[in-house]
């Protein structure tokens, strides 16, 4: 109504184009860090999952469906140029029967008639199309375009790091340090944050791994080792600790490699004694043997003084499995009863490893 009365007055009718827009983003960029960082994590993987399924619609469209068209029109105008030919011919018949005076008209009708030639029509018909637009294009595939990765995005570094020891590949965190560190077996952060735990007296520490550390000590530790300076300067042991977990379950690949869960889930399905664990952890890749031993050391001492910190083998492989295995499957039926055996062969794994 108040449109209506402002076009009567002639006056010109403003419309907020960019409000709902505006208030959109407002609310998008409500929240902490993580929220954000998770939110464009979650955008970065829909942009591939499009890009993959742009190429593959494309593909399927040039090689399949744009073929079938051209066939199926194809054989539209044949019908379309036969059917004509049969009934020109028909009216020709009827004119020579009926219509002396138009004889030469017929003639020359008949004739362009016979002239109708369907190979030969479309054929000039594609070239002449070749002619004014030029040859079929070659085909572009979509490409990925953002300047950071979707790993980068998950850790909070949307410029990029290739630095960082984080949703990395165990590989690569030994490049990072093969300089001035190369004498160790495993990364860094894990003889780090170990070491860092039992200076601060963790292992007697009540609910040490279960119990959260600060957000804000998180972020400045993790910025800090992303800067190469590996001594760690913390007071609390719950902080390295919560680092070491962070690292654990961000690795690129699972400490037990992925080809390898569906091996372990059946070992412990099967009731297992500590010698077929043992016999499993023997056939890991190096680096992921030598971490493992670190860590199973490490809660070795935990677990030895669990009257204290009441953190059994048990209670320790609730808090590891999510870093030990990771499930392929995203049924979430199946992720609910792998769970269970999950943190049972971590707690085998903790005590052999």
């Amino acid at each position: 109504a108040q449109m209506g009365e402002e076009k009567k007055k002639g006056g010109p009718v403003k419309k907020n184009k960019f409000g709902g827009m505006l208030k959109w983003a407002k609310n998008m960029m409500r929240g902490s860090l993580q929220d954000l960082q998770t939110q464009a994590a979650s955008a970065a993987k829909n942009y591939i999952a499009s890009i993959e399924y742009a190429n593959e619609r494309q593909k399927k469209h040039f090689e399949k469906e744009l073929p079938l068209i051209c066939k199926q029109f194809e054989m539209l105008e044949r019908s379309r140029m036969n059917a004509l030919y049969k009934y020109l011919n028909m009216l020709n018949t009827l004119s020579y029967e009926h219509a002396d005076p138009v004889i030469k008209y017929i003639e020359a009708h008949k004739a362009s008639v016979t002239n109708i030639n369907p190979d030969l029509d479309i054929g000039d018909f594609a070239a002449n199309i070749i002619r004014n637009y030029g040859d079929v294009p070659e085909i572009e595939p979509y490409t990925y375009q953002l300047s950071c990765q979707l790993k980068d995005i998950k850790a909070g570094r949307f410029e990029g790091n290739p630095n960082s020891f984080f949703f990395a590949t165990l590989e690569h965190c030994m490049e990072l340090q093969s300089g001035k560190h190369s004498n160790l077996d495993v990364p860094i952060i894990v003889v780090s944050m170990i070491e860092a735990i039992r200076n601060l007296g963790g292992f007697t520490v009540e609910g040490i791994f279960r119990l959260s550390a600060k957000k804000d000590d998180l972020v400045r530790l993790r910025k800090q080792f992303d800067q190469g300076i590996y001594a760690v300067k913390e007071t609390s042991p719950h902080v390295p600790a919560g680092l070491l977990k962070q690292w654990l379950r961000e690795l690129a690949e699972p400490l037990i490699p992925t080809e390898k869960y569906a091996e372990a889930i059946e070992i412990a399905r099967s009731k297992p004694e500590l010698q077929d664990v043992q016999n499993f952890v023997e056939k890991l890749p190096g680096i992921n043997l030598n971490v493992l031993k670190h860590i199973s050391s490490m809660a070795k001492e935990i677990a030895a003084q669990s009257a204290v910190n009441k953190m059994t083998f048990s209670n320790l492989a609730i808090v590891f499995a999510p870093g030990m295995l990771r499930n392929p499957s995203e049924d979430p039926h199946e992720m609910l009863e792998n769970s269970k055996y999950e943190t049972l062969f971590t707690k085998f794994l903790l005590q052999t490893g």
